[in-house]
């Protein structure tokens, strides 16, 4: 009798299953009797090294300026050659902004130091980019040197990622915190010579954080 019992209430509750899994693949039941418990997805953050050095030109002479940039400012236009990691081999334009009314011998070697600021891409392979931006200060090394000659110049600051393009750099938006994309930020050595010459050197971290899909 014992068997018998048990077999008409399995008999029973597979009905009742089969009647279960029929209303919920009809919409009939809340997905939460078959989801329930389920976790929501957390975004994800990810802290990576950053580091390039490179070489390049463009300290030689002073470009136009943009329109609308404000009267007292030098721009150079900067690019050349990045190697490091994650970006592998890769190039970079830059374009630099130095306060050119100042007075000379603040530095305490008869030369002058001025506010600089500007922007650099770093193109990484032919789809990706990462661009950055960054503010410092730039510093004759010794005396000023009498026109035409340029420099040697040393601009020391700190970049801040805005953005970027390709692969997992896309996912860059400038915006720091889960799910915001990511952000990144370091320090910016920029030396010239008096060629014009260019040194490069970033060393700093990427965060990425995309948005759960």
């Amino acid at each position: 009798m014992k068997c018998v019992s048990n077999a008409k209430w399995g008999a029973h509750g597979g009905r009742a299953a089969t009647i279960l899994l029929a209303l919920g693949l009809t919409g009939l039941l809340p997905t939460s009797v078959f989801a329930k418990g389920r976790p929501t997805p957390q975004p994800r953050t990810t802290i990576q090294n950053f580091s390039a050095s490179g070489s390049g030109a463009g300290l030689a002479a002073a470009v136009t300026c943009p329109t609308g940039t404000p009267s007292g400012i030098d721009c150079f236009a900067l690019s050349g050659d990045l190697h490091g990691a994650p970006i592998g081999q890769a190039t970079f334009t830059a374009n630099l902004n130095v306060v050119s009314s100042l007075t000379p011998g603040v530095n305490g070697s008869d030369g002058s130091c001025a506010p600089a600021s500007g922007t650099i891409t770093i193109n990484v392979g032919k789809n990706s980019t990462i661009a950055l931006g960054f503010d410092g200060t730039q510093c004759d090394v010794g005396a000023t040197p009498t026109a035409p000659a340029v420099g040697p110049t040393v601009l020391t600051g700190s970049f801040y990622v805005t953005g970027g393009t390709g692969a997992k750099f896309a996912e860059l938006t400038g915006k720091s915190g889960p799910g915001e994309g990511g952000a990144g930020t370091g320090s910016l050595t920029l030396s010239g010579d008096d060629d014009g010459d260019v040194l490069a050197t970033l060393a700093g971290i990427l965060e990425f954080s995309p948005a759960p899909k």
